[in-house]
């Protein structure tokens, strides 16, 4: 009897429809002090209960003089009309889960903000931010720059002249240790004549940007998605201040431009293999002796 009346209300029906269903069925064509009796629902609620079972199928009130009587709907017919009515709302529920789901994916496109964090997952909200910040910054910009570059490298000479003589201090420290191909040392040489003061490492740990020592920009892995990266905004002053010694660590370790533009090729194949080439006059030098 109870698996019964809790299949019932899987079905949808409330523990006293399926009660006062299973009342009936015992005892057809009964009035509502019969299956109160029998079901032992509280005489304030029964008729109440009985009036929404059969709007809803599950019985048929029939009147007879002054007196209601209830006959169950054939449980065939019940479970079948049921089964219909689950059917629809199943396909109710999956649309609303696409029209959830689209609203869910919009809003994971975009930035999510955890007060002085922003989590940046696109590479357009990542130059965005990157524009408003470098458009906006006056006393200083620091930079750990390695590949892939978010910015593009195709500016002018006189954009490029003008925005970093807009900024007071401008130093970069570049990642060598895969060759910087012609293009990008094209405008590397081109920043390094407008003012950026640079330095050059075999490896960075990540991507980074530090401006006026209190916005912060760093790469990491995505944590949604253990194969791609993220990028965060941060905006407070302890941290940028937390990132500007690592950067200032990094800095004093680096070549200058002067030390590394000779050498570019050799030192990028030196970080590559981890072996020391020799320059050919040092080779020379060997068999001569």
């Amino acid at each position: 009897m109870d698996n019964v009346v809790s299949g019932l209300m899987e079905m949808g029906l409330s523990e006293r429809e399926a009660k006062l269903y299973m009342a009936m069925l015992k005892a057809p064509d009964s009035t509502a002090t019969d299956l109160q009796r029998l079901s032992g629902i509280s005489r304030t609620k029964i008729y109440e209960i009985l009036n929404r079972m059969a709007e809803h199928k599950l019985c048929v009130e029939r009147q007879i003089g002054s007196v209601k009587r209830y006959t169950p709907v054939n449980p065939r017919l019940m479970v079948d009309l049921r089964k219909e009515s689950m059917s629809r709302q199943l396909q109710q529920i999956d649309s609303l889960k696409e029209q959830l789901a689209e609203i869910y994916d919009q809003s994971q496109s975009g930035p999510i903000s955890f007060g002085c964090v922003e989590l940046l997952k696109s590479r357009d909200q990542i130059a965005e931010r990157l524009k408003f910040l470098l458009e906006n910054c006056s006393r200083e910009e620091l930079a750990f720059s390695k590949p892939p570059f978010v910015l593009t490298v195709e500016s002018s000479d006189e954009d490029t002249q003008t925005g970093l003589k807009r900024i007071e201090v401008v130093r970069s420290v570049y990642e060598y240790g895969i060759a910087l191909d012609a293009e990008l040392w094209k405008a590397i040489s081109r920043w390094h004549e407008a003012g950026e003061q640079q330095r050059f490492v075999p490896i960075l740990p990540n991507k980074m940007f530090i401006f006026d020592s209190f916005y912060v920009i760093l790469s990491i892995h995505d944590p949604a998605r253990a194969d791609s990266r993220a990028t965060l905004l941060i905006s407070d002053r302890e941290v940028a201040l937390a990132f500007r010694m690592l950067f200032e660590h990094v800095w004093n370790d680096g070549l200058t431009y002067d030390e590394y533009a000779p050498n570019s090729l050799r030192l990028a194949e030196e970080a590559r293999t981890g072996r020391t080439v020799q320059e050919p006059n040092q080779s020379a030098a060997r068999r001569d002796s």
